[in-house]
């Protein structure tokens, strides 16, 4: 997971935070916070997975050393939302395109970057992190959430960070209201 949180320069960054900020206009209209969260993270995993995978099983061939990047969770919410709502348009500078299109353009992209050997552990990533998009997209629309579970384990860790002392200071004026009394 962490990373996700390294980039290889500003560019990437940026590329990224504006792809996370486009799906969040459509994703955040419909779902809530921490199924975004969700998708992003699954993304990244499955990503991470794969580029792993790949060059363990063909070191040859995906030469690069480290994945590097949140691009496979950002394409997973892109992908997301190009499926789940294929007809809405988006304005790429002077013209109106539908989503459908722009999940076509980002997924044949990917297909010729692994093809190129050069670009190919970023292309699998990013082609893993669409796969897990498109998938909880279509399963959504079908009224399944398989996302929760992903919530649920977020939720998990984010307890283990809470701050003993909300709690403890919880009791204490609940203490001091039962002595007033």
């Amino acid at each position: 997971v962490t990373h996700a949180f390294l980039h290889s320069g500003l560019f990437h960054l940026l590329g990224n935070l504006l792809g996370l900020f486009y799906a969040a206009q459509f994703f955040l209209n419909i779902f809530r916070g921490r199924q975004y969260l969700s998708m992003f993270f699954l993304g990244v995993l499955a990503g991470g997975a794969a580029f792993t995978f790949a060059t363990f099983l063909l070191p040859s061939y995906f030469s690069a050393d480290y994945a590097l990047g949140a691009s496979a969770g950002v394409f997973a919410l892109i992908i997301f939302v190009c499926t789940y709502f294929p007809e809405s348009e988006i304005r790429l500078i002077f013209f109106n395109v539908k989503l459908k299109y722009v999940g076509y353009a980002f997924l044949v992209m990917n297909v010729l970057a692994l093809a190129s050997k050069v670009e190919a552990g970023s292309g699998l990533g990013h082609l893993a992190g669409m796969a897990i998009g498109y998938y909880a997209a279509t399963r959504m629309k079908n009224g399944i959430d398989i996302l929760e579970p992903v919530a649920k384990v977020g939720d998990f860790f984010a307890n283990l960070f809470q701050s003993s002392s909300t709690t403890s200071s919880t009791s204490r004026s609940r203490g001091s209201n039962s002595k007033k009394s």
